[in-house]
C-alpha cells in the first residue's frame, strides 16, 4: 500500500511474538521508511 503512493521501505520483519490474556497470539511486525520518502509518510 505505501509502494502505491511512492513511499520506499524495507522488507517487513517479525519481530515478536506475544500471547494475550485470551490465549491469542500476536506478531509483532516492524518495517523501515527510506530517509527520502519520510516527508510523504508524513503528509499521510
Amino acid at each position: 500500500m505505501l509502494m502505491n503512493l511512492g513511499i520506499n521501505t524495507s522488507a517487513v520483519r517479525e519481530v515478536g511474538i506475544n500471547e494475550r490474556k485470551d490465549g491469542k497470539l500476536t506478531r509483532g511486525l516492524c518495517f523501515n521508511i527510506s530517509a527520502k520518502s519520510i516527508p510523504l509518510f508524513n503528509k499521510m
